[in-house]
């Protein structure tokens, strides 16, 4: 398992590049600390008329909210077929977000297609207050776990040309901040996404095949001081993408799946300012999300980086509670 670990430094490289549906579909109204939607989209255009317009335009859209929700989807166009599932739940209880979504598109050549264009995003926002309800003052870790994977395969087939631009991407992507005490800012970003450009050309056929494993960890390393809160973001978005733009072949078919079904966990440990771990102390989260403890509770912080951050840490609460 990789640990990514954010300390007082922002992390530097964000990934860009976002569907125009990932980045444009989810607004969350001010008041809302965690926020559950899904969406997806089908375009299209076919047979191509003599002054170049087309003859057959179209757009099909769906929606979810909230937890537990399911997606079916299944726009029949004549030439198409688009199939498949969504599911996304958030459980607040256990700190465990779960995403699953599996599509399938084929595209018949005969039907002169223009363009065809099909995207699905599982997304989750989460705005939270955090507070440790101890005397003192120390550190606590703020973990999230990713563990999951994608699978993703396409194919373009029969000669003579089979030849048709195609794109197809999709994963999951993670971005999480931690805004806290003495100007700790914090800013981190997962990034399981797999992008796939495929157009075939002459041989008839051409295939495209690729999994990708997720197995990670997001760590911030965050002061804590009695019950004053520090403000803790995070958005995750689950995509599938398909994109074709014209079409000489016989057929083209595409897969996806991404499975986060499993979990995607909030964890948290409280330390005091020593680093020896306090058991039984949990952090407080404001929406009600239950921040789960991650390190057995004789565990202490085992390493000499973190341990300097606590002396950090405690010596600078210690100078501002002398300043008070």
């Amino acid at each position: 398992m990789m640990i990514r670990r954010v300390t007082a430094r922002r992390m530097a490289s964000w990934m860009g590049g976002l569907s125009l549906l990932a980045t444009a579909a989810w607004s969350l109204p001010a008041h809302a600390t965690v926020d559950v939607n899904q969406v997806w989209t089908a375009v299209w255009k076919r047979d191509q008329q003599p002054d170049d317009s087309w003859a057959d335009t179209g757009k099909i859209d769906g929606f979810g909210n909230g937890d537990g929700t399911t997606i079916s989807v299944n726009p029949q166009l004549t030439g198409a077929t688009i199939s498949g599932t969504s599911t996304l739940s958030f459980d607040a209880t256990q700190g465990k977000l779960r995403s699953h979504s599996k599509f399938d598109v084929e595209m018949d050549g005969i039907m002169g297609w223009g363009e065809l264009f099909f995207a699905s995003v599982n997304n989750t926002k989460i705005n939270d207050q955090l507070t440790v309800a101890a005397d003192g003052f120390g550190f606590a870790k703020i973990m999230i776990l990713i563990s999951g994977s994608s699978t993703y395969n396409g194919s373009i087939t029969t000669a003579p040309l089979a030849y048709a631009p195609t794109r197809l991407s999709g994963g999951v992507t993670i971005s999480a901040s931690v805004t806290g005490t003495d100007s700790v800012n914090q800013s981190a970003r997962f990034n399981g996404k797999q992008d796939f450009e495929y157009s075939g050309g002459s041989g008839g056929t051409f295939n495209v095949d690729g999994t990708l494993v997720s197995n990670e960890m997001i760590e911030f390393i965050v002061p804590w001081d009695d019950n004053i809160p520090f403000q803790f973001d995070m958005t995750y978005i689950e995509s599938f993408q398909f994109e074709n733009d014209g079409l000489d072949a016989d057929k083209v078919k595409a897969s996806g799946e991404n499975n986060f079904g499993h979990t995607v966990g909030l964890f948290a440990d409280v330390y005091d300012a020593n680093g020896k771990l306090l058991p039984g102390v949990r952090v407080q989260s404001a929406s009600g999300i239950n921040f789960q403890n991650l390190v057995p509770v004789v565990a202490t912080v085992p390493e000499p980086s973190s341990l300097a951050l606590v002396g950090l840490a405690g010596l600078a609460l210690l100078g501002r509670r002398r300043r008070h």
